[in-house]
């Protein structure tokens, strides 16, 4: 024997069956983790899908802005949708009911619907003009 590569050929005969079971081993845990691994990312892009669906594609929220500002922020080559939103009595606490039912009060653009596809206009329309 010259050096110990010699000693692979005698190892690989006397424990055939062990590196089989090794390499079946490494290939069923390899396959496992692929598929957790995917499953937890079709889990996340689910819950992405959902929270747009529910809560709107919400980047950046700016309070008060007059008609100005709301112009400029909109020519901004960046930005794919803006409208103006306004809610009253968000956390139920101010005791606004209709018909017995709590109610939230909420205005907005018509371009509202671009960033809350899941919302819809059931009944009456958008003013046409000013005032």
């Amino acid at each position: 024997m010259k050096n110990y590569l010699d000693l692979i050929p005698v190892s690989a005969k006397i424990n055939r069956r062990q590196t089989r079971m090794t390499r079946w081993c490494i290939v069923i845990s390899v396959f496992l983790i692929a598929t957790i691994f995917g499953m937890a990312d079709m889990f996340l892009l689910s819950q992405k899908n959902l929270a747009i669906m529910t809560d709107g594609a919400w980047h950046v929220m700016f309070r008060e802005l007059n008609e100005e500002q709301t112009s400029l922020l909109a020519a901004r080559p960046e930005v794919a949708a803006l409208t103006r939103y306004a809610v009253m009595n968000y956390t139920l606490d101010n005791g606004y009911e209709v018909e017995g039912v709590q109610t939230i009060m909420c205005g907005f653009d018509e371009t509202f619907f671009a960033l809350f596809p899941g919302a819809c206009l059931l009944d009456g329309t958008f003013p046409e003009g000013a005032g």
